[in-house]
């Protein structure tokens, strides 16, 4: 924390969870298989679908869980 207002370095959460989910894997996906390398897109995505699946599922349950 600061003082001063920090103008520069702002994070933003999305909440459309179709939205991050293309941002976290597809757009970096689409070069390498139009490269032909789906293979490596492919393993990206199993290396960190389980960490991103529990971080996107869990703000919906615990929505859920307060109706």
């Amino acid at each position: 924390m600061s003082v001063k207002p920090d103008t520069k370095n702002k994070r933003y959460r999305i909440a459309d969870p179709y939205l991050r989910f293309w941002l976290a894997f597809l757009v970096r996906a689409i070069p390498l298989v139009e490269r032909g390398r789906g293979d490596v897109a492919l393993e990206r995505f199993e290396r960190s679908w389980t960490t991103w699946r529990g971080r996107a599922v869990e703000p919906v349950v615990r929505a859920s869980l307060l109706r």
